[in-house]
């Protein structure tokens, strides 16, 4: 009997860990829409590695940045997506932080409870997964603002990094 309850338990487990892997993203994706929609920034915060984000929002700023400058021919134009590179560091630091989410919520209530962008519906996105450790939130639909990047923290999802439409290249801590 001992090896049956052994083969139960694996069993049991084996079962709640596919719940989990199927689970999860979605249920982290709720999670941060109720915050979003609530104007709760801590508990959207807890859902967001930080450093990681602004990383990526970095560099895909830069590239993209970096491509207007190579199509375009204008002298004036490239300096100013020159300067425009230069600004965006300072820029991505102060804006992706729990203090730039408050500062967002606050400003969206003040204008009268606009909606939070980048939490709609979720039955119009879909789940690209990237193996265990990681998942992909885009619309089904193709338009919208590129991707939601999220990694595995121990048994939790944080959004890591955004892949920005037009060829953006997502870079992310891992």
């Amino acid at each position: 009997m001992r090896g049956g309850s052994i083969s139960a338990a694996a069993f049991a487990f084996l079962v709640a860990a596919g719940v989990w892997l199927l689970a999860s993203p979605w249920w982290t994706l709720h999670e941060m829409r109720a915050a979003a929609e609530a104007r709760n920034a801590e508990a959207l915060a807890a859902h967001v590695d930080f450093p990681a984000l602004r990383e990526s929002l970095k560099s895909e700023l830069a590239a993209a940045m970096m491509a207007e400058a190579a199509e375009t021919q204008d002298g004036a134009a490239a300096l100013g997506v020159a300067l425009g590179a230069a600004l965006i560091g300072p820029l991505v630091e102060g804006l992706v932080s729990p203090a730039g989410l408050r500062v967002m919520f606050a400003s969206e209530a003040s204008a009268g409870g606009a909606p939070v962008a980048g939490f709609g519906d979720e039955a119009a996105m879909t789940i690209d997964r990237d193996g265990l450790s990681g998942f992909r939130v885009v619309r089904r639909d193709g338009t919208g603002a590129g991707a939601l990047v999220f990694r595995r923290h121990g048994y939790a999802w944080k959004l890591s990094a955004v892949e920005l439409p037009e060829g953006g290249q997502e870079v992310a801590a891992r």
